[in-house]
């Protein structure tokens, strides 16, 4: 993403067969660090479940977040934890953040 930027995606939480998962009752969390362990959260990101039953779990940092961020390559996961409280990594990785060019949008 760009520094300034809304990042707004969704996912979809699928079984084996690619069938969407009901995740009524979950609760997703996302968050980007430096590095994994890091002690220093760089930024949390907003997760919800909009009806549930369609697996989907909708992901956002507002324009404003991401404009106080530097600009660099950190790490990222999203975990989920269901009703019987079992937690799932669903994805991870790279998170870049690259600088803007352009001034922002009045």
């Amino acid at each position: 993403i760009h520094v300034g930027e809304t990042f707004h995606k969704s996912i979809l939480i699928k079984d084996s067969a690619g069938t969407a998962i009901d995740i009524t009752g979950w609760t997703p969390k996302m968050e980007i660090r430096a590095y994994p362990d890091a002690d220093i959260l760089v930024q949390s990101v907003a997760c919800s479940i909009p009806t549930g039953t369609d697996g989907q779990i909708d992901l956002l940092i507002s324009a404003a977040n991401t404009a106080a961020l530097e600009p660099g390559t950190y790490t990222y996961d999203l975990f989920t934890k269901d009703a019987g409280g079992i937690s799932t990594c669903w994805i991870g990785g790279v998170f870049t953040i690259f600088p803007s060019v352009t001034e922002q949008i009045a």
